[in-house]
């Protein structure tokens, strides 16, 4: 399955909310199963961004839906970026053309 690595931060209503963050949590590893993902890690982070995300789903549709259904929560907003494996990148390098 692709994995997505999720940067995060909170809105003013996501901080507002901070105390409830393990029921939170629950509720968005309950979401992210509904469309066949998996949390890998969690990281809270200090800097550019609250928190840091790894997970997996089957593709990149099921990955837009559990995304949009988080932003319309209104308490985070996110980047998410698609990953390849180290593995697959130098197996690519070594079909370009010299």
């Amino acid at each position: 399955m692709p994995i997505y690595v999720v940067l995060g931060n909170y809105t003013q209503k996501g901080v507002e909310g901070v105390k409830e963050t393990d029921n939170k949590l629950n509720l968005t590893y309950e979401w992210i199963k509904d469309y066949q993902g998996e949390v890998k890690q969690l990281f809270y982070t200090f800097g550019q961004y609250d928190f840091v995300t790894i997970v997996d789903f089957p593709d990149n549709n099921a990955m837009m839906k559990a995304a949009l259904r988080l932003a319309k929560s209104g308490e985070v907003r996110t980047e998410t970026l698609i990953t390849i494996s180290a593995e697959d990148y130098v197996s690519l390098t070594k079909e370009l053309p010299d």
